[in-house]
């Protein structure tokens, strides 16, 4: 089956954006850091993704289609999540038995997060995505808007409450907003990226406007800060998905697309982790260079292992 290219080019945006993102928390510039803000809007563009390419997809047996969605995610964290453990017992002389269980199951984004592991989370949360994804195909087309208004409100007012069931909430929203626009027609002919820009741009300024008045605060932490990722990855996703894009050779293309995943996996905890390639030098553009290489690597590395189990 010939994947959609527009598709796949938002996704290896998205990966791109997370990258840079987690690659922003290594300078002392505090701009830098800051700027780590708009691109980890590239998880969010990701939820939107998985809830477009499920939108219409029938799915007869919910249970075991969940069982075989979450086998072939987990595989290549299974086996990088070696490394991981490995790395935090040789560095920080670290290793609880109940860490093991908990990757396994795939809950590590109820608890405190391992070492270099960090960034899995969001499989936590996709997980929950996957599990609301019949509940959600069920809902009629004419009440998604209500629903997305409903599931909004409740989210802000759980945020006070609990903010971790208030934060998956906000990204089952994001997750259905793919499936919602799956369904709705664009006029590709009016798909001016000037538009785009103004909201993304008119957006960011109020997030940052708003980090100086609230930060800290629940109104700031869960519910501005997901708003306004919302509303920017969904402004990027709309743009692509309706964008004319003519490419002859997609090899490259689809390399990056297919190696997305694998590079998410092992990127953060080459830059962050407890063994980090990132301070091999005093020179930064070496580091970096050197850094986004072993990424490549072993990110290639996880494809060939993770194909051959799953065959």
């Amino acid at each position: 089956m010939k994947r959609d290219l527009r598709i796949q080019i938002a996704r290896i945006l998205s990966m791109i954006m997370i990258v840079v993102c987690h690659f922003s928390q290594i300078f002392a510039n505090k701009y830098i850091v800051m700027s780590g803000q708009f691109f980890n809007v590239g998880v969010y563009i990701f939820f939107i993704i998985s809830g477009y390419l499920y939108a219409n997809r029938k799915i007869e047996c919910p249970v075991k289609w969940f069982f075989s969605k979450m086998f072939k995610l987990l595989i290549p964290v299974y086996i990088f999540m070696i490394y991981i453990f490995i790395s935090n017992i040789y560095i920080n002389n670290v290793f609880d038995i109940k860490n093991v269980f908990i990757y396994l199951l795939n809950l590590q984004g109820m608890f405190k997060a391992l070492n270099g592991a960090g960034h899995f989370w969001f499989l936590t949360s996709l997980m929950f995505c996957y599990l609301a994804l019949p509940i959600l195909q069920s809902i009629k087309k004419e009440k998604s808007k209500f629903l997305i208004i409903l599931l909004t409100m409740i989210a802000i007012i759980i945020a006070f409450i609990n903010e971790y069931i208030s934060q998956q909430i906000f990204y089952i929203i994001t997750f259905y907003l793919g499936m919602y626009l799956k369904n709705r027609s664009f006029n590709k002919e009016k798909n001016s990226i000037y538009k785009y820009l103004i909201i993304i741009t008119l957006t960011f300024v109020f997030r940052i406007i708003s980090r100086e008045l609230f930060d800290e605060s629940i109104l700031y932490n869960i519910i501005i800060t997901s708003t306004t990722h919302m509303i920017i990855s969904t402004a990027i996703f709309i743009y692509i998905i309706n964008s004319k894009i003519n490419i002859k050779s997609r090899k490259i293309i689809n390399y990056f697309d297919n190696l997305s995943f694998y590079i998410y996996i092992c990127h953060y905890t080459l830059i962050i982790g407890p063994i980090k390639s990132i301070n091999l030098t005093n020179n930064s553009i070496f580091n970096i260079f050197w850094t986004l290489l072993l990424i490549f690597i072993i990110a290639n590395i996880l494809s060939i292992i993770t194909k051959k189990i799953i065959r």
